[in-house]
């Protein structure tokens, strides 16, 4: 069986390791900081190859969920105009939604319904939720209905649907379309 040596990884490589655990268990910063330097250093030779491996398992597996992700398009539902960062998000509606910084993260976690129609835009954006009804009606869609409401591309039922909703404008468009009962009515977030 071949594991993995130390020669394998780069001293960034073991660094980025050490912030991302760091990151992720923030409470036991102190501990894994211990862990991590003894690790580093030496000590354990077999510990060490089993916590590289899984660390980097887990690399993989966060990169490849990320990959599936496109956040080109996608604005932080708080600051709205700033573009999100796949390293700040959180799970929200049964999907992920991602954040320009860490303070809007935390501003989101405190108050999600506030920005709930935008995170639930940003759903759709990144093509985590789809579209099955209008969500005004909840009748068929009619593609020929299409227009893009805070970078989502949305379908109405029919052409009185689609004039109510460009009869609105920025906030108050996005909230008629991606509010929590037209959301909840019209798009299906699928299953990670």
């Amino acid at each position: 069986m071949n594991y993995l040596r130390e020669s394998d990884f780069s001293f960034l490589t073991l660094l980025h390791l050490r912030v991302l655990c760091w990151g992720v268990v923030s409470s036991l910063k102190t501990r894994m900081g211990t862990i991590l330097t003894v690790l580093t250093k030496g000590a354990f030779p077999m510990l060490r190859r089993i916590f590289l491996s899984l660390a980097v398992i887990s690399l993989l597996t966060v990169s490849a969920n990320a990959a599936d992700i496109d956040l080109s398009n996608a604005k932080c539902p708080v600051a709205k105009k700033k573009p999100a960062q796949a390293g700040q998000h959180v799970e929200y509606n049964g999907g992920t939604v991602y954040f320009c910084c860490g303070n809007c993260k935390k501003a989101f976690s405190k108050d999600p319904a506030k920005f709930a129609a935008r995170a639930n835009a940003q759903l759709v954006a990144t093509k985590q939720a789809k579209q099955k009804c209008c969500p005004l009606t909840g009748g068929k869609l009619n593609g020929s209905t299409a227009i893009t409401v805070a970078g989502a591309k949305v379908c109405f039922c029919c052409n009185n649907c689609k004039g109510k909703a460009v009869a609105k404008q920025g906030d108050e468009q996005v909230d008629f379309v991606f509010g929590e009962k037209a959301f909840k009515k019209a798009f299906k977030v699928s299953g990670k």
